[in-house]
């Protein structure tokens, strides 16, 4: 419903530019768009890092600091939901914060409990893990090119 009103309410504006391959012809295509930007987000993320050893010992050890090691209060996360900012891009889920904000009394408790067993299961939801890449260009050279987002 929410989507619905937004897109009868708001029109999406996208400015978007063909990109261009690796070297250097226009892809209009929207299907190999999408595969060129594969295509980017494998070479960017492929590269390994490695760390020696001596860099690795050559940092300082903090002490460990328990109130990241507690468990969430829901306290907390009713502090968090609060602080939470509007026209952010949406979750899977396709809440914006608003909504989880307006609706903090009716969900608050629900959210304490979902969180207080993810966090004494240790396991994330499959759907919690999911992420949604949005590419955002940095006005610096053309929009055509993947590097320039």
């Amino acid at each position: 419903m929410y989507d619905g009103i937004k897109n009868a309410v708001v029109p999406t504006v996208r400015k978007t530019a063909p990109l261009k391959t690796k070297t250097g012809e226009v892809i209009t295509d929207e299907g190999k768009q999408m595969e060129r930007w594969v295509e980017h987000y494998l070479e960017l993320y492929a590269a390994e890092n490695e760390v020696s050893k001596d860099a690795l010992d050559a940092v300082k050890q903090m002490p460990v600091m328990e109130e990241f090691v507690a468990m969430l209060t829901m306290e907390e996360l009713g502090r968090e939901i609060d602080c939470l900012a509007n026209g952010k891009a949406l979750g899977e889920d396709g809440i914006p914060a608003v909504i989880i904000m307006y609706n903090k009394p009716v969900l608050l408790q629900h959210l304490h409990s979902l969180l207080t067993t993810i966090w004494e299961e240790g396991y994330v939801p499959l759907s919690m893990q999911n992420s949604k890449i949005l590419t955002v260009c940095k006005q610096k050279g053309g929009r055509s090119d993947c590097n320039n987002y």
